[in-house]
């Protein structure tokens, strides 16, 4: 006995976006009894996918929310730290662990940060959980706790690296000094002007 699985017209599916045949060719996989292969076996809906908007790498909600972009970032972050420890696990020295860090995970938080920091204190809290792990690696300290703000602030100070607090409030500075001075093409509002003191 055949089953007709009516499926869709080449003219529906071009009009579905990537993420709807995505999820139609994984209904299809189920209904002929077979598991779905990847990517469709991983797929985990975005938050209000339908209301998400990315634009030069950010991903902003309709309600001007990045809540989706940090935990976006912190996702990809935590993979290339995964890569990272499995790929290094020979490198010992602690200035390079540094460097590998900067260089390939730490990165991630610096694109377009004035625009998409948290602000929130739980979203604050962990990105710096994550970077506690980080410097744990970094100083091959792994089975140390780093519960206390002044241990944490100790550990960023020995291997010469900005709690991500204050590296966020850093870029926000020196991209108002660039507005301010006019190193990048933005013009400064009007209604900040300068003062003269006399």
């Amino acid at each position: 006995m055949a089953v007709s699985l009516g499926l869709p017209s080449n003219d529906m599916v071009r009009t579905l976006d990537p993420y709807g045949l995505i999820k139609l060719m994984a209904l299809y996989a189920l209904l002929l009894n077979r598991t779905p292969t990847p990517p469709f076996a991983a797929i985990v809906p975005f938050r209000h996918a339908e209301t998400v908007t990315k634009d030069l790498g950010v991903t902003i909600n309709k309600k001007l929310n990045f809540g989706d972009h940090c935990e976006l970032i912190l996702s990809k972050a935590n993979q290339q730290f995964g890569l990272l420890v499995r790929t290094c696990h020979f490198v010992k020295d602690t200035l390079r662990r540094r460097v590998l860090y900067l260089a390939l995970v730490r990165s991630q938080f610096e694109h377009c940060s004035q625009i998409w920091r948290p602000h929130s204190k739980t979203l604050l809290d962990r990105f710096e959980n994550f970077q506690k792990k980080c410097i744990k690696w970094i100083l091959s300290e792994c089975e140390l706790s780093y519960s206390c703000s002044d241990t944490y602030t100790h550990k960023c100070r020995q291997v010469n690296i900005l709690p991500l607090k204050l590296r966020f409030v850093q870029n926000d500075l020196v991209f108002f000094y660039k507005i301010l001075y006019g190193l990048v093409p933005i013009k400064l509002p009007e209604y900040l002007q300068w003062f003269y003191s006399s």
